[in-house]
């Protein structure tokens, strides 16, 4: 049979009908997958363009970024695409294209971002919810200080935080106190970077610096536990934003010079003042007749200073960063080169050049389940020039020198002062100032440091969190110095003193690796809230010290200043070779738990247990617990009233205890040196052998340094966040100090390191802060300080002495440690004025018997403290310390629209200074014109004793040396304006051009170059005997972002 189903007219509809219906599925289909472009503008909550936002379609990696308009254009696959409009701070939104190919969007505010975020250790927190003491400085008010070493741009701005630096040259290191001074050792706090310990932070460049966390009490810092005892400054690195693509530029170039010069005498003052000296002690006066033509002739003679110190020296930055990323993947890197010349010499003598590369990456994996990224810093420093710290530095040559001596003769060689007028005087073993810096300084040092961490982050659900990560920090540090022999300049005229040039060359290397694993875990529970931290930590630090010295080069000069140039021979006596390895490990547990309740009641508690290869099996592991609680007294109804004016208070309180180890290693143990010589055999037949010998007592019981400290402080904000109050009290008792006390040299080994010495610090920190907008005007001040005491309450034998020889040749100790006692303080004669006559002499008596028999008018008058009529040691007393009582910042940022005015000034009062800048062994250095006001004669003077040769007034330490340290220092003066405001610069977001002035001026009663004094010898401080000021600079500068 015929088949007739196509001529069937129903089938034939039929099958019609499903052909369309076909085609127009797939005709659907297709424009559904039909790729579209959208744009869109993106506003914040105000309306205004958010450049910057991201821009991503929903379940893909499709995405673009906001540019400077907040426009946008994308290429979506179809047109029922999903839009995710997001930025840090706002609600993500998300858009349904639906056919639109123009959209607006208009971003709202997310509170649950707006809360501001510390770091704390191995974490983060909202500061809201933080029961410590703990203080963050943002990146870009470090970077606007314009220093050099990040760690001197906290100046004044960090209430409790003491910085002190040992001048102002080139590569010169900064002391840190977090709190005062807990110990005799090492008291720099432990600076983590990116997760990772170092030594210091002066590498980094301050525009790579996202923010700066310092843990000052014990709660705080106690997850850190045996390294924390001194305070804990955390450093975090700049990061990526995803969608933010953007590329920054900052750079400054300033000329630096010596902001306050001492005023010396000139040669006429000199040659009066010689001569007064002579006639006081019985002599014939020296400057007269022909010695005093010449005198005469010199007109003002030479000041050593103005030939010592050089104007306009150049200092200068330049840093260049790019950032961004998508949602998987963010980095940010930098390149930055920093130089700063010396004020002392010049560039030529003293200059430091800094090369610091940065890359910190992060990417995500697997929905956001698997993260890693890294973190590093690597940086090359090249510093020319020694560091002048101690007695007889260029700077304290320079301020003895007579100004009679010429600095260099019409040949341009330097004046040989074995002969002449000076040499006459009695003083032709003096040097050249100028000359000895310029033979002496030939040194150079090169230091290489990587510093970087590697991490993975495991979230397999939202609140649980697994990280590891591997820190490492490579050091290797060069060091090469050339010292010639000397042409006839005085003291160094005879050949025997240097008959050989010499060359010395080290190198320094250490390597420390450090692997971290944590677990963190976060949950609620009916607004219980808990956060908790669970962690080991390894650290291996291991390290080698190579150094050699030979004499007799063949090229002489610094150039080829290398050993393989010298001729020397090591049974000449020539060579010189050593070298010693360093090793040090540390295992530790800790972990951590934050609680709190509807953000409300608020509990913290920390245990660290750390073992350490500084101490023997049986001391080798510390416990340093820790609890800290919070009350957030406007989260309870009660406060309800208050609302008005009372935007957050929040009561804290801590208690923790921290520990130290930083000593050299191994130092429980007895130490060997093989560099004996032995004489074995007959008196016949003997021989020398090398040999080996025990060098230092052993210590099994040593262990650690232990610091408690209890803190009590709340926080608040009035008016709506526009008032800012922060207090804290604190009492931190340090025990158990490590140190290597004196002992007899009869026992004939180095004495043993013990735990030995207490000290207490006790004190209070305000910080005020107000912020106002008037319009177009706007302006926040801050004010803060710290008060703190200091006292000894036990060391070894009731006293720690200070070194001998430090004020002058042979002199007694000046300083001391001492129960009962502030720490370091002055150790002192306590004067009473100046004898006016023989009848003041003659009266001061005890039971008819004169007190000071050999004294003359014009002479101190020493406090009988004892009352026994005998003015000796037993009436030492403490007339000073070189601590301050109080510490302050002040902090003004004022606005006009894009006009900026910021004003940075910083202080200390209740701090004394020890100056000693002659070497009283000797009677011919010059003085400051301060000695024109000596007493010559009954009422002309009873502060400034009588001249003479033997300086009888000045070789018994008194408090004539000691002055009032007080200062307040405006330390930075920035005007600034974006250009971007006035001129259409696209594609510049940013174009801000500044002028500033820095060290401005200090106002000040103490006559020295400058009153803050980071030096001294041993743990002390405040001890100028002359050293590089810090400088005033004027810059100019700009900050661009594109």
């Amino acid at each position: 049979m015929k088949c007739s189903i196509f001529f069937n007219e129903r089938w034939r509809y039929l099958i019609c009908s499903l052909l369309c219906l076909c085609f127009g599925a797939l005709n659907t289909l297709c424009a559904q997958n039909q790729k579209m472009t959208v744009t869109g503008t993106v506003l914040d909550e105000l309306g205004q363009p958010l450049p910057g936002a991201n821009v991503v379609e929903q379940g893909t990696i499709n995405g673009v970024s906001v540019d400077f308009d907040g426009i946008f254009t994308i290429e979506v696959l179809n047109s029922n695409a999903v839009l995710e409009i997001s930025y840090i701070g706002y609600q993500t939104q998300k858009i349904q294209v639906t056919g639109k190919n123009n959209i607006t969007v208009q971003m709202q505010l997310d509170a649950s971002q707006l809360d501001e975020i510390v770091v704390i250790g191995y974490g983060t927190q909202k500061k809201k919810l933080n029961t410590g003491a703990t203080l963050q400085v943002k990146g870009e008010d470090l970077a606007d200080r314009l220093k050099t070493n990040p760690l001197n741009a906290l100046q004044g701005q960090s209430p409790g935080v003491t910085i002190a630096t040992d001048g102002g040259q080139p590569g010169a290191p900064t002391k840190v106190f977090i709190r005062g001074m807990g110990t005799i050792g090492s008291t720099t706090p432990l600076f983590i970077v990116d997760g990772v310990q170092t030594e210091s932070i002066d590498y980094l460049n301050s525009n790579d610096i996202e923010s700066m966390d310092v843990l000052k009490d014990a709660a705080s810092a106690a997850i850190y536990g045996s390294r924390a005892s001194n305070g804990v400054v955390l450093i975090t690195t700049k990061k990526g934003i995803a969608g933010q693509a953007q590329i920054t530029f900052d750079t400054y170039y300033g000329m630096q010079s010596l902001a306050k010069r001492p005023d010396l005498l000139n040669a006429q003052e000199y040659a009066m003042l010689m001569n007064e000296k002579f006639e006081n002690s019985g002599d014939t006066p020296f400057f007269v007749g022909e010695k005093m033509d010449q005198i005469t002739a010199m007109g003002e003679g030479t000041n050593w200073i103005d030939v010592m110190f050089k104007d306009n020296v150049p200092t200068q930055n330049y840093s260049l960063g790019l950032s961004g990323g998508s949602i998987k993947s963010v980095y940010s890197t930098a390149l930055s080169y920093t130089e700063q010349g010396g004020i002392l010499g010049g560039e030529s003598q003293n200059n430091l050049k800094r090369v610091t590369f940065k890359i910190n990456s992060e990417h995500k994996f697997y929905d956001d389940i698997l993260k890693v990224g890294e973190n590093m810093t690597v940086t090359h420093v090249d510093l020319q020039g020694g560091l002048q710290n101690g007695r007889n530095n260029y700077v304290y040559q320079a301020l003895a020198m007579p100004p009679i001596l010429q600095n260099t003769d019409e040949n341009g060689d330097f004046v040989d002062n074995s002969t002449g007028l000076l040499a006459d005087f009695g003083a032709g073993g003096l040097a050249n100032p100028y000359a000895i810096m310029v033979l002496n300084n030939q040194q150079k040092s090169k230091t290489f440091k990587v510093l970087g961490n590697f991490y993975a982050e495991l979230q397999p659900f939202k609140d649980l969190r697994i990280r590891s990560s591997i820190g490492t920090v490579f050091e290797d540090q060069g060091y090469r110095r050339y010292t010639p022999k000397y042409p006839p300049l005085g003291q160094f005229n005879n050949p025997s003193t240097r008959p050989f040039d010499e060359v010395f060359q080290s190198d320094n290397k250490s390597l420390q690796v450090v692997w971290t694993n944590t677990v963190a875990y976060r949950y609620n529970l009916n607004n219980h809230e808990f956060d908790m931290v669970l962690g080991s930590e390894s650290q291996k630090t291991d390290g080698e010290y190579l150094a050699a010295g030979n004499k007799n080069l063949i090229f002489q000069d610094y150039e080829h200043a290398y050993l393989d140039n010298a001729l020397g021979k090591n049974n000449e006596g020539l060579m010189s070779v050593s070298g010693y390895p360093m090793k040090h490990r540390l295992l530790s547990y800790f972990g951590r738990i934050n609680y709190n309740y509807k953000e409300k009641y608020l509990l913290n508690a920390t245990l660290r247990s750390d073992g350490s290869s500084n101490f023997s099996k049986e001391n080798r592991r510390g416990y340093f617990p820790s609890v800290s609680g919070g009350w957030v007294l406007t989260n309870e109804p009660f406060m309800e009233p208050t609302s008005s004016w009372l935007t957050s208070f929040k009561f804290r309180a801590s208690w923790g205890q921290n520990g130290n180890q930083n000593l050299p290693p191994f130092r429980y143990l007895a130490t060997v040196t093989s560099n004996s010589i032995y004489s074995l055999g007959t008196q016949e037949d003997g021989f020398l052998a090398s040999g080996a010998q025990i060098d230092r007592m052993a210590n099994p019981d040593l262990k650690w340094e232990i610091s408690e400290q209890t803190n009590i402080g709340f926080d608040a904000a009035l008016f709506e966040n526009k008032f800012a109050v922060n207090f804290d009290y604190y009492r931190k008792s340090t025990n158990g100090w490590l140190l290597s006390p004196p002992i007899s040299s009869v026992i004939g080994l180095a004495p043993p390191w013990i735990n030995g010495g207490n000290v207490i610090n006790e004190g209070v920190e305000l910080a005020l802060t107000y912020k106002e907008s008037l319009g177009d005007f706007n302006f926040d001040i801050n004010l803060n300080g710290a008060y703190n005491k200091n006292n000894v309450t036990e060391v070894p034998n009731d006293i720690i002495h200070g070194p001998g020889g430090s004020l002058w040749d042979n002199s007694q100790e000046y300083f001391r440690t001492e129960t009962g006692k502030p720490l370091g303080y002055y150790w002192m004669l306590e004067t009473d004025g100046l004898f006016q006559n023989t009848a003041d002499v003659s009266n001061y008596v005890k039971d008819g018997t004169p007190i000071q028999p050999s004294a003359v008018p014009g002479d101190l008058k020493y406090v009988d403290q004892n009352d026994d009529g005998i003015i000796n040691d037993e009436d030492r007393i403490n007339v000073g310390d070189p601590f301050p009582d109080f510490v302050y910042g002040i902090n003004l940022n004022l606005n006009y629209k894009d006009l900026n005015l910021m004003v940075n000034a910083n202080g200390m009062a209740g701090l004394q200074i020890v100056q000693a800048y002659y070497n009283y062994a000797r009677y011919f250095p010059n003085y400051t014109t301060e000695a024109l006001g000596r007493w010559h004669g009954e009422g002309t003077s009873n502060h400034y004793p009588r001249l003479d040769k033997a300086n009888t007034n000045w070789t018994n330490n008194s408090d004539i040396y000691v002055y009032d340290g007080d200062f307040l220092r405006l330390s930075n003066i920035t005007l600034s304006y974006d250009m971007t405001k006035l001129v259409n610069l696209k594609p510049l977001t940013q174009f801000r051009v500044f002028a500033s002035v820095l060290n401005a001026y200090t106002f000040t009663k103490y006559p020295g170059m400058d009153p803050e004094v980071g030096q001294g010898p041993d743990y002390e401080m405040g001890h100028d005997v002359g050293f590089v000021p810090n400088p005033r600079t004027i810059m100019v500068g700009a900050n661009i972002k594109l």
